[in-house]
């Protein structure tokens, strides 16, 4: 009785074990298709050596059509105008490499018509970036742009990008039509 139960079973998982198995592989292309689908962003930042193992914290890159100047931190934070923001983490650059490419997907492209780029540090680890690229489905749009000269405090990298510091935040903004690359995405 059990060996019949167990053919059964066997019977029965054996051919569901090859059907996941190959569903798994079908589904891989699949997935990248699927994934496929949105603009691939991809940037590449690097940083100065002047922090270069410091900062730990979070970077945000901001497409906003306002720039944020003023004594007065916006609310919320980061803004209500902001069309796309990217991050990556301080921690990623590893030791003895200054530089760290990262991608992302996006369904939408209007960001690439944002008046303003902006790079913040909502923390209070100077981050010192050195410069920014960015491509579209793997054609160059932003090359290898300075994240100098900064704006604010000045203090040691971009940093307190945050409603408790921000008469001492210190951060990298330019006019993105300056820098952008047009050209059909």
């Amino acid at each position: 009785m059990a060996r019949v139960f167990l053919a059964c079973c066997a019977a029965v998982a054996i051919p569901a074990l090859v059907a996941v198995h190959a569903r798994s592989d079908q589904s891989a292309p699949q997935a990248q298709a699927a994934r496929a689908i949105g603009t691939r962003i991809t940037f590449t930042v690097t940083q100065s050596t002047e922090f270069a193992a410091g900062s730990k914290d979070q970077i945000t890159i901001i497409f906003s059509d306002r720039s944020w100047n003023g004594p007065v931190a916006p609310t919320p934070i980061f803004g209500d105008d902001i069309l796309q923001e990217f991050s990556f983490s301080a921690r990623d650059f590893e030791p003895r490499r200054n530089s760290l490419t990262f991608t992302r997907y996006v369904k939408d492209q209007s960001f690439l018509s944002a008046r303003f780029i902006r790079v913040v540090n909502h923390g209070g680890e100077g981050w010192g970036g050195g410069t920014l690229s960015m491509s579209i489905d793997g054609q160059p749009a932003i090359e290898r742009v300075a994240l100098t000269p900064r704006k604010g405090a000045a203090a040691k990298g971009l940093q307190n990008w945050n409603r408790e510091r921000w008469s001492d935040r210190t951060y990298w903004e330019e006019d993105l039509p300056k820098i952008i690359r047009r050209y059909k995405y």
